[in-house]
């Protein structure tokens, strides 16, 4: 009872201070427990961007929308850390 009563504060903190739940570090219980007791959280997988870009506009930097992707991804990953 005390394993998931912590768990459930931890979860609920982290949701009250728009922290996504994949940021958190979990182990296979909690993660068994998290998606059995609230299903409706999507996941705690890590999220995944995919860009299309050529090998040559990657290499020579060429490509509009390639800095502004990488100053996104910053912001997100350092967020909450």
């Amino acid at each position: 009872m005390q394993f998931y009563l912590g768990l459930m504060e931890r979860i609920l903190y982290m949701l009250e201070h728009n922290i996504p739940l994949r940021s958190g570090t979990w182990n296979t219980e909690e993660v068994a427990k998290i998606n059995e007791v609230i299903p409706q959280a999507i996941t705690l997988k890590p999220i995944v961007y995919l860009v299309n870009l050529d090998a040559a506009s990657f290499k020579r930097k060429g490509n509009k929308w390639l800095l502004q992707l990488r100053q996104i991804n910053m912001k997100i990953m350092f967020q909450y850390y």
